[in-house]
């Protein structure tokens, strides 16, 4: 194998800007580059049907062909009265009165119509909400329609026919349908965290969790009464608004066991074994039930659900054994097999979807369309007559898929995106895109030998480099006619036809160049509507790259490292899995944004700001006059940028693609540099898998232990290592940064000023202020410095104890070292003195913290005598 000295960033950029000094430098575009940018289609096209708030369910009351129904996750339902003319109501059929909770997985996330809705007007939803007390739930109801409209519902119809309580926000399942026999199905997750953490799958005998309910609505008299349940309400008859189905797979156990109505056994399980089945459909033609299940961490499956079935979870995921799979338990040997799963490597959160019945494309006749929400891919699953393995054959592409449904005029199928956009899978008209084989077709380099980019293509360099498994990175970009829209704070809008290469090279001997290899050079692709990514493995002459097949590429490496031999796994990602992190909410170019390339670099023999460059040159539609006006990320290695700084500018670079308002990620902390760090939802953040720890939060100062966003980082107390893809080895002075943080103890001869920068970034934020109490709990910025506690950590406070009988007092409090103490005695507040008993002042240590204890009597004279600690700095 050859190697390569790896080449130096001055020289990267000496070769892209020439000869003429900044001030006479001139903007050239690019005319070599062969990448498309704009990609066909396929043989499927989207037709973008409407843009609504988040709709993760789609529903149309039976025999109405020309309405449907869009349940909004913030708990507004829109109806389009007439499909065939696009009219959408201008009032919502229904806004929830009732709280609808919409952190981690919550909202309104089912809604189907009564077999008899046009007699009767009964809808039924599925929603999460919260109680006075703080406990979550999750709740089916049933609403009515209006009387006077008929595109409207009573808000005031709400009948609850079970609240359940929830310790987590995701696993709700929460999907319902009215099967073939007019019974009601309702999917259930196994109440959240990872790992059974709740222990509630294969559990019958406990709550509503890990399975797939069956109730009757309409209490006919052949089924039976449910067993009682606290969050299942009863009528004043002491009726439940339910019946259960007698032939519901647990009910005969039950009467066979004397039928006790306080039993706890839930008669209402039709099957068990889910761990999080989200989104559920009939097929219209067989009656048969499809779900998709999300995996844990190794496996997506869906299944076909029949009465009685156990599908496996937490024993078996997918095909494989699940978290618990040494300790199934009894009977577990009848498990029912998924019809299909897939690996993480081709999606990470399954999306159920329909089975095509339309008329429109006809070759998906019976084929099961389904998604992944982590992916992006959608599939058609054409099954096996003779029961063998299905067909599967992906057919486009989706920005997170979080339900499907059907036009009740046409069979087309409906697609819901998370950003709200709802788009029709219709024939497409294109072809297979056409790419360079080799980086040599791509024109991107004048030679290969020493990765001078053709005129055109600009070297830079971000302040901040994504985690890549010790690689050393190299960057491009070319960007055509037309210019970026800028902006300080938020994601850069590029030209159509903007290309972003990089290149990473990796040293087989850590920390030695000479031993780098070229691995791989990937370009993004800015396209009219989004982006696409590809990638080039160099060959083991190191001489050409050549294209890698769409689903990516694994490439085992030896490194010597510290003296022993490790093997190293390089992840060559497949285009589907560019799309996970190049969002269009994170702006698609991940490290080019103002605060990344707002640095300066040797630019034709001078150091330049790489901003006011691009300024310059006419790449930017802005004028850069001030850089130094622009904040910027804190390089991590800089040893004058306050820890806070660099820790925000981690986080931001390595976690913001998802965790944003309109991310990916079903957390509710915001990873946005420009964010107060009080609103970023991180310091004692809610969770939304808790491992079974109830104690546990995102960041709790003083804390690596409980805080998960170190275990995220670290793959640690059994959590998915962060972030889910591009990295196979561990980040170790990422991990180091945040432990530095939130073990964070600023040191006793640090001034007030410093301490606040610490904590704060900046002495000037309001939450800086010394009176300021920004996490409430009761002590100001000003005494949390004073007595060394967290300004930022509500449980970590100084408070004395001061305790009195009759004229007796005692004053007993912690002494922090580097400060001086008084015990001061009014009778006014307004005039102190020293309060004059033994041992006040007390000595404090100079390195140890040590308590102090104060007893004496007060003034007899005195109606009314108060005592406080006076706290100052040594001298």
């Amino acid at each position: 194998m050859r190697y390569f000295s790896r080449l130096t960033t001055t020289t990267l950029l000496l070769a892209a800007f020439f000869e003429p000094r900044l001030s006479e430098a001139q903007r050239t575009i690019n005319s070599t580059l062969t990448l498309p940018t704009e990609l066909p289609t396929g043989n499927y096209d989207l037709e973008v049907f409407g843009n609504f708030s988040t709709v993760l369910a789609i529903a149309n009351p039976p025999d109405e062909r020309n309405t449907l129904y869009f349940a909004e996750r913030s708990g507004r339902i829109i109806v389009y009265s007439d499909l065939e003319n696009q009219i959408r109501e201008q009032d919502p059929f229904l806004v929830i009165p009732s709280t609808v909770t919409t952190n981690g997985e919550n909202g309104l996330l089912g809604l189907a119509f009564h077999p008899q809705y046009r007699l009767n007007g009964y809808f039924f939803v599925f929603y999460t909400s919260q109680r006075e007390s703080g406990e979550r739930t999750n709740r089916v109801s049933r609403f009515r329609r209006s009387q006077s409209d008929p595109f409207l519902a009573d808000p005031d119809s709400e009948t609850i026919l079970f609240d359940q309580v929830d310790q987590a926000n995701n696993h709700n399942g929460g999907d319902i349908h009215f099967g073939p026999d007019g019974y009601l199905y309702i999917s259930l997750g196994d109440e959240g965290a990872g790992n059974d953490s709740y222990q509630n799958s294969q559990v019958t005998n406990g709550d509503f969790f890990a399975g797939l309910a069956r109730i009757d609505v309409d209490r006919l008299p052949a089924n039976i009464e449910p067993t009682e349940h606290p969050d299942a309400p009863r009528d004043s008859e002491g009726k439940a608004y339910y019946s259960v189905p007698v032939d519901n797979p647990l009910v005969s156990r039950w009467q066979e066991g004397g039928g006790d109505p306080e039993s706890d056994l839930r008669l209402e399980f039709y099957a068990i074994g889910l761990r999080n089945p989200w989104r559920m459909s009939f097929d219209p033609a067989t009656g048969d039930l499809w779900t998709g299940d999300v995996g844990q961490g190794a496996r997506e499956e869906i299944d076909i659900i029949t009465k009685g079935g156990n599908y496996g979870w937490a024993f078996r995921e997918g095909f494989i054994g699940g978290p618990r799979s040494q300790t199934p338990p009894l009977g577990f040997e009848t498990v029912v097999e998924p019809i299909h799963d897939y690996p993480r490597s081709q999606g990470t959160s399954i999306t159920g979807g329909v089975v095509y019945r339309g008329s429109r494309l006809p070759e998906l006749e019976g084929a099961y369309i389904f998604g992944d929400y982590g992916s992006n891919r959608i599939w058609a699953l054409f099954p096996d007559p003779n029961g063998v393995s299905p067909n599967i054959e992906q057919i486009t592409s989706v920005s997170n898929p979080v339900a499907f449904a059907r036009d009740p005029s046409n069979g087309d199928i409906l697609i819901c995106s998370l950003s709200g956009t709802i788009r029709r899978l219709v024939r497409g008209s294109g072809k297979e895109p056409v790419f360079p084989e080799t980086l040599t077709q791509t024109g991107a380099f004048k030679s290969l030998i020493t990765l001078e980019p053709e005129n055109g293509i600009i070297a830079y360099e971000p302040n901040v480099s994504f985690w890549s498994d010790h690689a050393a990175k190299q960057r491009w970009v070319a960007v055509p006619e037309g210019t970026v829209a800028f902006s300080e704070d938020d994601p850069w809008t590029f030209p159509t036809g903007t290309v972003w290469i990089k290149h990473f090279e990796l040293d087989l001997e850590r920390g030695n160049p000479q031993t780098s290899v070229r691995i791989e050079t990937r370009f993004l692709v800015k396209t009219p509507t989004s982006i696409y990514g590809l990638s080039y493995r160099w060959n083991e002459d190191q001489t050409e790259a050549y294209l890698v097949a769409n689903e990516g590429e694994d490439i085992l490496y030896n490194i010597q490292s510290e003296g022993e031999q490790i093997e190293q796994t390089w992840r060559i990602p497949s285009r589907q899995a560019c799309l996970q992190c190049h969002t269009a909410v994170a702006g698609y170019a991940l490290s080019f944004n103002a605060r990344q390339i707002n640095r300066t670099l040797t630019i034709n023999e001078n150091e330049q700001n790489i901003l006011s460059y691009f300024s310059e040159i006419g790449i930017l539609d802005t004028a850069i006059v001030d850089p130094q006006s622009i904040a910027s990320f804190a390089q991590l290695d800089d040893p004058t940028k306050p820890l806070l700084e660099k820790v925000r500018s981690y986080l931001a670079v390595n976690c913001v693609s998802c965790h944003q308002p309109g991310g990916t990620a079903p957390s509710n902390w915001d990873a946005r540099p420009h964010i107060p760090i009080e609103d970023m939802g991180l310091i004692n953040g809610s969770l939304v898998d808790n491992r079974g720890n109830s104690n546990r939060r995102l960041v709790i100062p003083g804390s690596n232990e409980l805080s998960v966003l170190l275990s995220r980082v670290q793959g640690s107390h059994g959590y998915q290592r962060m972030p889910p893809i591009g990295s196979n080895v561990i980040d170790d002075e990422g991990i180091q940064l945040l432990s530095d943080w939130i073990s964070l103890v600023p040191p006793t001869d640090s001034s007030f000023e410093e301490w606040l920068i610490t904590f704060f970034s900046s002495a000037n934020s309001s939450d800086a202020a010394a009176s300021a109490d920004p996490d409430r709990d009761g002590n100001s910025n000003l005494l949390e410095f004073m007595t060394f506690t967290h300004p930022l950590n509500s449980e970590d406070f100084w408070r004395p104890e001061i305790t009195q009988i009759e004229r007796q007092a005692q004053v007993r409090f912690t002494m922090p070292p580097s400060r001086n103490y008084e015990v001061q005695i009014s009778h006014d507040l307004e005039n102190w003195d020293t309060w004059i008993v033994p041992g006040n002042p007390p000595q404090s240590d100079p390195i140890e913290e040590i308590q102090a204890d104060i007893e004496g009597l007060l003034p007899e004279s005195a109606n009314n005598r108060f005592l406080r600690i006076q706290i100052s700095p040594e001298p």
